[in-house]
């Protein structure tokens, strides 16, 4: 048989069950400081909900994975206000109909790694695929399920930061995906 808990055990459960969300909220938020830096981006809208961020990194790597909601204009507000995107022209995810020609003429040049997904972007009058890594834990990142939205490749700068950063237009949705290497 078990002894019931100590009654001053019960009292500081709530205390402890507190200082470990705030140990996770420092933590994502630092999380989304260094997405930032290595992104060059600006400091996520005011407004933006469902903020959710993952990192995998290793002594020689690291990469992150940013996702969060806005209203339209926070988002173009923030796309305008990174340095990591002055200069970068936006390209246009390809609708549905246009992805299924180009894959039907071949113009796929191999299926997505695996890990990865592939995001159709019009080229003018064809299609080409811009392939992003993710691991198998982030069901919040959903990129692969964005029809009407912009790709934004951030180049590298010299300390090799990058990444790709997708607005999902119908649903004012923005996922950032970045690594230093």
């Amino acid at each position: 048989m078990h002894s019931p808990p100590h009654p001053r055990l019960l009292a500081l459960l709530p205390l402890l069950l507190l200082a470990g969300c705030d140990e996770d909220k420092d933590r994502d938020l630092r999380r989304i400081d260094i997405t930032r830096r290595i992104g060059r981006l600006a400091p996520l809208p005011t407004q933006a909900r469902g903020v959710q961020v993952y990192e995998r990194s290793n002594a020689f790597a690291a990469s992150f994975w940013l996702r969060f909601e806005a209203p339209a204009g926070s988002i173009e507000a923030f796309l305008a206000a990174s340095p990591g995107l002055a200069g970068v022209a936006a390209q246009r995810m390809c609708s549905q109909e246009q992805t299924a020609a180009a894959e039907a003429h071949s113009r796929r040049p191999h299926p997505p790694l695996p890990g990865a997904v592939s995001l159709s972007v019009s080229t003018g009058d064809s299609c080409e695929w811009h392939n992003i890594q993710l691991p198998s834990k982030l069901p919040w990142f959903d990129v692969g399920q964005v029809r009407t939205g912009r790709l934004y490749v951030i180049p590298q700068d010299s300390d090799a930061n990058g990444g790709t950063l997708v607005v999902d237009d119908e649903h004012h949705t923005l996922y950032v995906a970045v690594s230093h290497s």
